[in-house]
């Protein structure tokens, strides 16, 4: 018998698991990443992504944990860039030790736990998705996990880990303001009505030219975008409904650091409803 819960503990309990209710401590670059990765697509997303988690991130602080630390990196990365190029480049070709042997079962039965704790509760068909492969391939993986998941229902069928369902059916509150870079981890779910009403969606999923996102409170309530003038940054902000004074002033806040984290001298920043 598959146990109730409501979307919005489903939300919190994803922005909870994710470190998007509070920022993790700058040290933690790291955690924030392993978590459901961070992807660097387009240019300049996963500085915008790790802000959004960690506190007081830096530029500098993320380049040296890439190229020198080599802390986040995952199988395929982005080597340096050679002008306008951005090459892959292979794990165990860019770093100085060898990379673990690791069972292929055992590797894929981590990252769908990693993918679960991110992301659930979510059904098999989610998971392949997610994954890019086609739901019967992507079976073989659910089956690894099949003794440590527990069913769920959130007005459609889904599993969880079982280890998190406690966290699932009492998450905190979500707080706070966050700009969210085009294709942040939160919204690469599959259940995209879950966190963003449906007529909202052709405002944020788009093939070329995805715009980032106003996260208040636990709700995805607007998009963004900027660009460079000179020496500053101009951003565009629109409101799928009215902002309050409030959240408008802590949107400011959040829109200086992304200029600091691009090299703006400062920000200017316009609101407006759809």
């Amino acid at each position: 018998m598959s146990v109730k819960v409501t979307r919005d503990e489903v939300i919190a309990y994803r922005l909870e698991a994710q470190n998007l209710n509070r920022r993790l401590d700058k040290r933690s670059l790291v955690a924030a990443t392993g978590v459901c990765g961070v992807q660097n697509s387009p240019p300049g997303s996963a500085l915008l992504a790790l802000n959004a988690r960690v506190s007081d991130v830096a530029r500098e602080a993320v380049n040296t944990a890439i190229s020198e630390h080599k802390s986040l990196l995952q199988v395929i990365c982005f080597a340096p860039r050679d002008g306008k190029k951005a090459p892959f480049v292979l794990l165990d070709e860019w770093l100085d030790t060898d990379v673990p042997d690791v069972a292929p079962e055992d590797a894929r039965a981590e990252l769908l736990r990693r993918y679960l704790h991110a992301y659930g509760p979510s059904p098999r068909g989610d998971f392949a998705s997610w994954l890019g492969v086609r739901a019967r391939e992507g079976e073989a993986w659910w089956d690894l996990l099949e003794n440590e998941m527990t069913e769920v229902d959130y007005g459609r069928k889904a599993w969880v880990l079982t280890e998190d369902l406690d966290a699932l059916q009492s998450p905190p509150t979500p707080a706070g303001v966050r700009l969210l870079p085009p294709r942040d981890p939160y919204i690469q779910g599959r259940d995209r009505e879950t966190i963003i009403d449906k007529q909202f969606h052709r405002d944020v999923f788009k093939t070329v030219g995805e715009p980032g996102t106003v996260l208040v409170d636990g709700r995805i309530v607007g998009t963004w975008r900027a660009r460079k003038k000179g020496k500053n940054l101009h951003m565009s902000v629109t409101s799928f409904d009215r902002l309050s004074a409030r959240s408008k002033k802590v949107v400011e806040a959040e829109a200086e650091k992304v200029a600091i984290l691009r090299g703006a001298a400062a920000v200017e920043v316009d609101v407006d409803s759809a």
